[in-house]
């Protein structure tokens, strides 16, 4: 079995569903079959929890009955199964290591693509489209 990181990912894993454990496991099988499966050792490590290097981590507050919140932007192809944000208490969060600049993403909160309520800052992608910025300084 192998599996590219894609949007229907989440759903063969359960992940859409909030069954982050069942995700692991089919995640652990997949690698013990192809243990070069870069998309799947991010999947997993994220859900693990295991930290990797970053130096921005974003948080956000509320979405008590989100299943499954992800992001998806500039840094990683617009993939809304890349990098997924670990519920913890009433706060999710992810953590990204990325390059000093400016970079646009959306939220992807139960397969729904929306701004970051948060930040006030956002741009025109100039198709139609409107996206949150995050700038990231050295």
């Amino acid at each position: 079995m192998k599996f590219t990181t894609n949007s229907h990912l989440g759903d063969e894993l359960g992940l859409k569903n909030g069954l982050f454990t069942k995700a692991k496991q089919v995640l652990e099988k997949i690698l013990q079959e192809n243990p070069n499966d870069e998309a799947s050792k991010n999947l997993l490590q994220q859900l693990a929890g295991e930290k990797t290097s970053s130096n921005t981590t974003i948080s956000l507050k509320g979405f008590d009955e989100a299943k499954l919140i992800t992001l998806a932007g500039s840094f990683n192809d617009w993939n809304p199964i890349h990098t997924i944000f670990i519920k913890k208490g009433k706060v999710w969060e992810t953590s990204l290591d990325l390059a000093a600049g400016t970079y646009e993403y959306k939220l992807v909160v139960d397969g729904n693509w929306i701004l970051d309520p948060d930040n006030k800052e956002k741009k025109s992608d100039g198709n139609g489209n409107v996206n949150s910025v995050l700038t990231v300084t050295p």
